[in-house]
């Protein structure tokens, strides 16, 4: 997401790794749109797709923070129904808006789903929630070539023998030009200490 990533949720604009993330997989979008609300057992648990309207271009919110209930088995097949969801070519609706109390967590993606997600750690009421603003532009790098690095000292006493110690020196980047994970610990502080 090289541009800056914009989120408003109802009047209030979040901020890009703090208030939210953006999937990685997630495909470019923007615009307003509406919002549609689901708790997360009637996803696990119901068809709410047939609630949808026909026709309906806005996001779902699943609200995610009231589901103390739910045990590991559940979260697991909210989190599958949810991957279901962004891949299903006939569902009506633009993405999937997350609400959640932990913490978030970036990665990587190898590709680009056809609807977006964002995760969402914020105090919002979702009922009092009828639009959003979003604006992503995703440029996926299907073949990104690199370069490696290595270093070699030939031992004197045993010269057949060999000591590898390695590191990596890339890590996730930045999601829009507000949010940066330098990776500090994945893995700078090895690097600085194989170069050590």
């Amino acid at each position: 997401f090289p541009r800056a990533v914009e989120l408003i949720l109802g009047n209030r604009k979040l901020v890009p790794g703090h208030d939210f993330l953006i999937s990685p997989s997630s495909p470019s979008v923007k615009g307003t749109y509406a919002l549609h609300t689901i708790k997360a057992e009637d996803l696990i648990r119901n068809d709410f797709l047939k609630d949808i309207p026909t026709g309906y271009t806005g996001f779902i919110i699943i609200d995610n923070r009231r589901s103390s209930d739910l045990d590991a088995g559940d979260i697991e097949l909210l989190s599958g129904k949810i991957s279901e969801l962004l891949k299903n070519p006939v569902a009506n609706f633009i993405g999937i808006i997350e609400l959640t109390s932990e913490n978030l967590v970036w990665g990587t993606s190898e590709d680009v789903s056809q609807r977006p997600y964002v995760t969402v750690s914020f105090p919002a009421d979702p009922d009092t929630l009828e639009t959003l603003y979003i604006n992503i532009k995703n440029r996926f790098r299907k073949k990104y070539t690199t370069n490696n690095v290595l270093g070699y000292i030939r031992g004197t006493e045993y010269p057949d023998s060999f000591f590898v110690f390695t590191g990596h020196y890339d890590h996730l980047g930045l999601m829009g030009t507000d949010a940066y994970f330098p990776g500090a610990n994945d893995n700078a502080s090895g690097v600085a200490m194989l170069l050590y």
